[in-house]
Formats: structure tokens, sequence, C-alpha cells
């Protein structure tokens, strides 16, 4: 499976990497001690950012105003999140190593005519702040942004500061930084392209999928699926001797953070206090194979009361799910050389699908190239118009 996402460290927080994963050790929560099973990696390193998910509070940040509440902690559907107004800000130093690469990433989002702030730079023992790279953003709604920066060969005191500006208010969450050279092997998490359909992966192993460990699945920090004694919610699993594969769709847009927790209690139970494992970001859009969408639909017709269809005999055979909807209402598909509410017969280069279920005039056929596989919602998965046709 292509891996197009870069990996991340996290000990509080998910950092850009190429490569990486993170393993815990045992963890208190509340009165239970959960310990993660051996076969899951344990990776010992320190966090260049603490605290990057604000799930501690703004423990490990500097407030500048701290006795005015301002900046404050946002805590919305479990997501935390500071809010700073007024031009105040918060900020935290982070050690970096010489002559590496590193990525920073986090979601912002700030007042129109007064932005929200991001400076990251040098503050060394008896000089004054020098900076390195300055952004800001006025998107009122949450957006993910990053940068990269190599460091230069002499040891610094770097800090990142996250500021309001004027009369106007900024947000951040999720706070991110990682060093290209970061190689650690990911176990958990990947993912990929199926049936034109962007999936994320839970890889686990048998005895894993089985245990009573609850692993939960976030997506840019909302709930996405979770697994827990051999089942799967809210996803699909694929069964192997060695592995189980749970897989639910998503966008697969350049930026979107995917995370594993290992959290306490059952489905169902309140999450407080899970503890993180795994944190990627997609490095780049996912994206299927290039389709020649003209060369699959060879002809589509009525006859009588019955929709005959010509498509691309390979095409048909293989994991491309084809569609056919009636004023937009689900009718038929075909998938990998089968069919489904519909008959085929099979010719030279062509496979010949007919709909014997009725039509009548003023009806519109579509015909749409769908990911995702058969039996699963269309709804959200990637969509390609490949003919039409009215009945007359």
């Amino acid at each position: 499976m292509k891996n197009n996402m870069k990996k991340v460290f996290v000990a509080s927080i998910a950092c850009l990497s190429l490569g990486t994963s993170i393993g815990v050790h045992a963890t208190t929560i509340g009165k239970e001690a959960i310990t993660i099973s051996d076969n899951l990696k344990e990776v010992v390193e320190d966090s260049i950012i603490s605290n990057g998910d604000f799930s501690a509070g703004l423990d490990h940040w500097i407030v500048s105003n701290p006795e005015s509440k301002n900046p404050t902690l946002v805590t919305e559907n479990g997501v935390s999140y500071v809010k700073a107004m007024l031009g105040e800000n918060i900020h935290q130093y982070v050690k970096l190593q010489p002559n590496t690469t590193y990525t920073f990433s986090y979601d912002a989002a700030g007042s129109k005519n007064f932005p929200s702030k991001v400076e990251f730079g040098t503050l060394n023992h008896g000089e004054e702040f020098v900076s390195l790279q300055e952004s800001a953003h006025n998107n009122e709604q949450w957006e993910r942004h990053s940068f990269t920066f190599t460091t230069p060969e002499k040891d610094n005191t770097y800090i990142i500061r996250f500021s309001s500006t004027g009369n106007g208010w900024a947000t951040f969450k999720n706070i991110d930084i990682q060093s290209e050279d970061d190689t650690s092997q990911n176990t958990l998490l990947s993912v990929g392209v199926e049936s034109h359909q962007p999936y994320i992966y839970l890889n686990l192993t048998p005895e894993q999928f089985n245990s009573k460990q609850r692993l939960m699945v976030y997506l840019d920090g909302n709930y996405y699926f979770e697994t827990y004694n051999g089942k799967a919610y809210y996803s699909y699993k694929e069964i192997t001797d060695e592995l189980v594969k749970i897989r639910r769709g998503f966008e697969g847009n350049k930026g979107e953070k995917i995370e594993v927790y290992l959290a306490p209690g059952s489905p169902g139970q309140s999450s407080a206090g899970k503890v993180l494992l795994e944190t990627y970001v997609v490095e780049k859009k996912l994206e299927s194979a290039a389709t020649e969408y003209d060369q699959i639909v060879k002809d589509i017709q009525v006859v009588g009361n019955k929709v005959v269809m010509d498509i691309d005999r390979e095409i048909f055979e293989q994991d491309n799910r084809i569609v056919l909807y009636k004023n937009d209402a689900y009718i038929a598909e075909t998938y990998k050389g089968k069919a489904y509410y519909s008959s085929v017969k099979k010719m030279n280069e062509t496979v010949r699908v007919t709909y014997s279920k009725g039509v009548v005039a003023g009806d519109i056929i579509s015909v749409k190239l769908v990911g995702n596989r058969p039996g699963t919602s269309t709804t959200n998965s990637f969509q390609q118009l490949l003919a039409t046709i009215e009945v007359e």
C-alpha cells in the first residue's frame, strides 16, 4: 500500500515527519492502570513541543497575561484550543538540533481586520527576539497551516509564539513540530486508495483486535471510529491470518490529521484520559491512478422499458464501482466483474449491462464511477459522472 502520509512523533502532540511512529508507556487513567500490550511498539524520545493539543490545559505554555484569563482555554466537543484577544499570546521554548529540517503545523483562525499571528525565532541569552518565520491568518474558520525551517549550524534558543493582534481575536490548536530526520517505523496507522476511495487503516494483530483494549481513531480532532473486544465500530474490517485491517473512507486531503488513542472503558463510555499512541498527517492529497473516464461507457440507451449500457470489459473486471441512477436514486451497479440488480452479457471488448425493472418517459438515467465498494454508502465518496440519458 502506498504510504502518502507524513507520520508524526507525539508525546502530547502530533508532529509532522516522514516515517514516524509513536509509542507510549503504560499510563494511569483515573483510578485504572491501562497497560499497553508489548506488540504496540514503544518509541522513547522527548517531544519537541509539549501539550500541543492542549489536552493538559495550558501546561508547558507561557501565557502573556495569566491574571486576565486572556489567552484562555476553550473546549468544544472534546477538542481543546486557545483563544487570545487584544494582542495577547501564548508561547513555548523549543529545543531544536543544528543542521536539521523541521516541519511546523497548526490549526488557526483569526478576525478579518486583526489577524492571528504565528512567529518563530530565536531568543538567545542577552539578545532580543529575532524573527525567522512569521505568518498572519485572517480566516475566521479553522484552517490548517504549515511551514518548514532548517536550523543553522549554531546552537540557538528557539521560541514559537501564537498571538492575537490589535483589537482582534485569534484561536489555535493542534500545534505540531517534527524533525524530518525521524525515521521510526509506524505500526498502527496507514492510508491508501481502493476503488477510487481514500481510506484510513488501523492495522492490528488478531490479539490486539480481540482484546479489551479500546482503540479510538480521530480525524482532525473529531471521533471517527474505534475497535473493542473483536468488534469494529463505525468502520469495516478485513481479517487475514496475521492482520486485522479496520478501514473507513475519508477525503484524503493534504493536512488532514489522523490519531489513534488507547482509551479507558468500552464503546459508549467516556474517553476522558485517553492516551495518544500515533498520529499521521497527510502529506499530499490521496488520489487514484488516472482513468480515462470517457472510455468507460461505450454506449447507453433505453430499449423498451429497459436500460442497456455497454462498458469497457477491462474496466468492468477491475476494482471499479460503476453505479446506475434513476432520477439521482440508486438502481444498479457493477464491481469487479459482478453485476448487482442487473444482468450482464460479456462480449470481446465490452460488457452489456441490462437493467430490467422499468423506466418511464421523463426519467433521467445517469452513470457514475463511485468510490468505495458495493453495500457501502456513496455519500461523501469519490464520484465521477460518466454518462446521462433521458427516457423519451
